[in-house]
């Protein structure tokens, strides 16, 4: 079974099983007040009702914060630059890039080359055939200058 489908049966299963809490809790708090209603008036039962079901709600609320307030968050530390962090070889094809036309392009239209630049990296990132091709692409390209 793919994940797509596991995901689809999970999400299915989630909103059946939601649909049935909110009427679960409904028919509780329905089944709270004809029992309250045997020793309160019609008003006071539903305002007890009423009270318990606000009470619970504050409480969860309360051990949701306790609980994400006690996770421990990691804590990120800035290492210190090392003098040559780009290898050789990807600084001699950014040198080969640098071209003024290209930087003016950009410069004009930066929002156009961010788009351009997601889209290349979702299709590279995604397709193996498109990144082999590519690669082929750049070798042959820098190898005949």
């Amino acid at each position: 079974m793919s994940i797509l489908a596991r995901i689809q049966i999970t999400t299915i299963a989630i909103a059946i099983a939601c649909a049935l809490l909110i009427f679960a809790v409904g028919f509780l708090g329905f089944a709270l007040y004809v029992s309250l209603l045997q020793s309160y008036l019609p008003e006071v039962a539903a305002l007890i009702t009423a009270a318990i079901y606000m009470i619970t709600a504050v409480m969860i609320m309360a051990i949701a914060k306790i609980v994400n307030f006690a996770k421990k968050r990691p804590t990120y530390t800035k290492q210190a630059p090392e003098s040559s962090t780009i290898p050789e070889e990807l600084q001699l094809l950014l040198e080969k890039l640098d071209d003024p036309a290209i930087s003016t392009l950009i410069k004009k239209n930066p929002g156009k080359t961010l788009l351009a630049s997601v889209a290349a990296g979702a299709i590279l990132g995604y397709s193996n055939e498109a990144r082999e091709s590519t690669k082929t692409f750049f070798k042959h390209f820098f190898s005949e200058k």
